[in-house]
């Protein structure tokens, strides 16, 4: 099952709204098309708003959208996925981090978004 993944090219970085059901097929797909969204419009800071998706059914589901996130947003990309605080267990994250991405999930928006767009330095 398709996602309805929606775009917003804010100025420090690509917003991706995501809605749906979590079914493995297309969370891997949906995190492909926001890469490629990124790659078009020459971002690297990703923030995935995945709080009207559905929570995975399985850990596997969830080790394998780690997975993906690192493969398609290789360093120096950084993204961060805000989602319930109810529905966040780090699993996925730190499938992501294991693989050498620089990612993140966050409950608060506000967050998510300093957190992307900190300077490096400070």
């Amino acid at each position: 099952m398709k996602l309805d993944l929606s775009f917003d090219d804010a100025e420090d970085y690509l917003l991706v709204r995501v809605k749906g059901d979590w079914t493995r097929e297309g969370v891997m797909a949906g995190i492909r098309d926001a890469a490629q969204r990124a790659q078009e419009v020459g971002q690297t800071r990703i923030l995935l708003d995945i709080r009207e998706l559905s929570a995975p059914k399985a850990d596997m589901d969830r080790f394998m959208a780690g997975e993906s996130i690192a493969k398609v947003f290789p360093f120096p990309c950084k993204v961060v996925a805000v989602r319930s605080a109810d529905l966040i267990d780090k699993f996925a994250e730190n499938v992501a981090v294991n693989r050498g991405a620089k990612a993140i999930v966050l409950s608060d928006i506000n967050e998510a978004v300093r957190w992307l767009t900190k300077d490096p330095t400070q």
